[in-house]
């Protein structure tokens, strides 16, 4: 192949591979953000109260489809599970927002009782056209407090 060619064919190839190799997220939107408040409200031994702020991107939020756990040691034989959701409509403009998220004890198992557990709370935000974001608060310590 002649040298005036094979350098067009190279850069070509080169300008083809770059954008095969850009990550597909280059342009997506941030997500949502999920910060948990470091103390929950211990509202009986069956149900937990847990304070959280939420950012995401603008968009009108049909369903969430998210979830959220909540775990306790409560003794050397024992782990409180439960799970719940949020209490209100969760509002995506680009903001901060207080939220919460009510917790029952599984029946099967013990009541929570005051002090540290572990919590995590998604969520999995779709519009009416099934355009959606997600997030995570990732798995945080809080304290359970009457």
């Amino acid at each position: 192949m002649s040298n005036w060619l094979s350098r067009p064919l190279v850069v070509l190839l080169m300008l083809v591979g770059g954008v095969g190799l850009t990550p597909l997220s280059a342009g997506a939107d941030p997500g949502v953000t999920i910060t948990v408040a470091p103390q929950a409200a211990l509202l009986d031994p069956t149900l937990v109260r847990v304070s959280v702020e939420i950012t995401c991107a603008p968009m009108q939020v049909a369903f969430n489809m998210g979830n959220a756990q909540l775990e306790q040691a409560v003794s050397k034989t024992q782990i409180a599970h439960g799970s719940g959701f949020e209490q209100s409509q969760i509002v995506c403009d680009g903001a901060f927002h207080p939220n919460s998220y009510l917790m029952w004890a599984d029946s099967g198992g013990p009541p929570f009782k005051q002090g540290d557990a572990t919590v995590n709370i998604s969520a999995y935000l779709c519009d009416s056209t099934f355009i959606c974001q997600s997030g995570s608060s990732g798995i945080q310590v809080i304290r359970l407090k009457k």
